[in-house]
């Protein structure tokens, strides 16, 4: 099970967006920065607004997806990967 946060900023706010999620999740997730050159990642990902969580099966496959604000820290959430994961 990997976690990869995207962030979608200028490039000059790249070292703000490390900054945020490194005191927001105690550096536990891995970083994705996407400049504007590379910002098909999101478009490709059908993304609607900010954040998106997609989640994806070892193949690539979409199984789920959430808009908007999630609280990962919740019993809610922790089934969910549970549930995903076994």
């Amino acid at each position: 099970f990997q976690v990869i946060a995207i962030s979608v900023d200028a490039t000059e706010d790249k070292d703000y967006a490390i900054q945020r999620l490194e005191e927001l999740t105690g550096g536990v997730l891995d970083f994705y920065f996407a400049p504007p050159e590379k910002w098909e990642v999101v478009y490709d990902s059908s993304a609607r607004g900010f954040p998106t969580t997609v989640i994806y099966d070892e193949d690539g496959v979409e199984i789920a997806r959430l808009a908007g604000e999630a609280d990962w820290n919740s019993y809610e959430a922790a089934a969910l990967v549970d549930a995903i994961t076994n």
